[in-house]
């Protein structure tokens, strides 16, 4: 149960850290899934904090940002 618990927490801090860049670069998840590669419903559920993204993803988003 201890690590689903942190998992869960972990997926939410990086849904959190992904709002918080694309509100402060104004940028709408239609945007972020041209400039990523990915599908919407992919992107969704980084945000939403339901899946965690893979870190080729996540370089991804930390060289667009």
């Amino acid at each position: 149960m201890a690590n689903y618990e942190q998992s869960w927490k972990i997926k939410k801090v990086m849904a959190k850290n992904i709002q918080y860049y694309m509100n402060l670069h104004h940028k709408s998840r239609t945007e972020m899934c041209e400039a990523l590669g990915v599908k919407y419903t992919t992107f969704t559920d980084w945000v939403k904090g339901n899946v965690y993204p893979r870190i080729d993803k996540i370089e991804l988003m930390a060289d667009y940002f």
